[in-house]
C-alpha cells in the first residue's frame, strides 16, 4: 500500500494538471467517459490505433498471450535481454516465501506487463510503456543473486553487464538523434529539430493555419510539434486516410469528404510516406482504383509551402 500510495502521489500532479486544462484527469485516455478539451472521438480513435490497441475491440486470449510472450522473447526488439526477462518474470513466484516483500514488487511488474499486453498488440510500444515494470521485476532478480555465496562475483558481473548495456544504449540513441550535439555544441535548436523532424518548418507554418481548419498528416506520424487540430493517423495502418478515399467516385467527392471532417489542409511527407508503406504497410488500399484516386487527388492539390520533399497543401 505504501508503494502504491507513493506511486499515486508521484502521478498526481499530472492528473491535476490534465483535469484543470482539459477536464479529463487521464487525458487523452477514456475520452468517451471523461471527455477532453481540444480532443474528439476521431482523435481518440487515432490515438488508440497508434498504440495498436485492443481498446474498444473484441478480446481474444491467444493474441493477448502471444503479445505477452513476444514481449519477453522477441530478438528484434530486445536483443540478448530476451534470455533474462523470462527468468525475471518467473523468479518473484519462487521468492514469495523467502523474500516476500521483494517478490511482491516483482509480481507488480508481471501484472503491469500483462496489463499493457492486454491494451496493445505492438511489442515496440510495450517496450516503451511498460518500462517501469522492468525496474520492479529486477528488484526480485537482484535479490535472488544476493542470496548466493558468490554474490560478489554476481554483483561484478551485473555491474559489467549494466555498464556495457547502458553504454550501448547511449551510443545507439546518439546514432538516431545526435542529441548530444545540442548539449555540447552551439548547434541551434531549430536546426537540430529540422534535422531530426524534417517536417518541423511546415508544422510551424501549419500552426499558423490551424485556426482555419484541421490539418491532416499523411506520411508524417510524429506529433512532437504538431499543432492543435492536427489529425495524425497511426503509422501502423493509416486506415483513417484509406477510409476517406475508398469507394470515391472522383476528386470532387474526396474534397467533399475532407471538408465534412473539417480538414482544410494536408501535410504530406513524401519520403516518410514511402518508408512507412514499405516497412509497415501504411495506406493499404483495397483496390488499385482507390490508390489511383488518392494519387490523383494529391497531385491536384495547391501547395501552400514546401520544404525539401515535404508539402503543405490545401485540401
Amino acid at each position: 500500500m505504501l508503494f502504491l500510495g507513493i506511486s499515486a502521489l508521484i502521478l498526481s500532479p499530472w492528473l491535476v494538471k490534465n483535469l484543470i486544462l482539459t477536464g479529463n484527469p487521464v487525458y487523452p485516455f477514456f475520452y468517451s467517459l471523461f471527455g477532453g478539451k481540444d480532443w474528439g472521438k476521431e482523435e481518440a480513435y487515432f490515438f488508440y490505433q497508434s498504440l495498436s490497441g485492443r481498446i474498444g475491440g473484441s478480446f481474444k486470449f491467444l493474441p493477448f498471450l502471444a503479445t505477452f510472450f513476444a514481449l519477453l522473447s522477441r530478438r528484434a526488439q530486445i536483443g540478448f535481454h530476451r534470455f533474462i526477462i523470462p527468468i525475471a518474470v518467473l523468479l518473484p513466484f519462487f521468492l514469495i516465501k523467502r523474500e516476500r516483500n521483494l517478490a511482491i514488487f516483482g509480481i507488480f511488474g508481471v501484472v503491469e506487463l500483462l496489463f499493457f499486453s492486454l491494451l496493445s498488440g505492438n511489442v515496440a510500444n510495450l517496450l516503451r510503456y511498460a518500462l517501469f515494470a522492468y525496474a520492479l521485476l529486477f528488484l526480485s532478480f537482484g535479490s535472488f543473486f544476493a542470496r548466493f555465496r558468490l554474490k560478489r562475483l554476481a554483483t561484478v558481473v551485473l555491474i559489467i553487464f549494466a555498464t556495457i548495456d547502458t553504454g550501448w544504449g547511449i551510443a545507439f540513441r546518439e546514432t538516431l538523434t545526435s542529441s548530444y550535439r545540442v548539449v555540447f555544441t552551439s548547434l541551434p535548436r531549430r536546426v537540430y529539430i529540422t534535422q531530426f523532424v524534417p517536417s518541423y518548418p511546415l508544422m510551424v507554418k501549419a500552426g499558423e493555419l490551424a485556426r482555419s481548419g484541421k490539418i491532416l498528416f499523411i506520411g508524417e506520424t510524429r506529433t512532437f510539434y504538431a499543432p492543435k487540430g492536427a489529425i495524425v493517423p497511426s503509422a501502423n495502418n493509416g486506415r483513417y486516410i484509406v477510409k476517406l478515399i475508398e469507394g470515391g467516385k472522383g476528386i470532387p467527392e474526396i474534397e467533399k469528404r475532407l471538408r465534412s471532417k473539417g480538414i482544410r489542409f494536408i501535410l504530406l511527407d513524401v519520403p516518410e510516406l514511402a518508408r512507412l508503406r514499405r516497412v509497415l504497410g501504411y495506406l493499404r488500399f483495397s483496390s488499385p482504383n482507390d490508390e489511383k484516386l488518392f494519387l490523383d487527388y494529391i497531385r491536384t492539390r495547391k501547395a501552400i509551402a514546401r520544404f525539401r520533399d515535404i508539402y503543405l497543401l490545401e485540401s
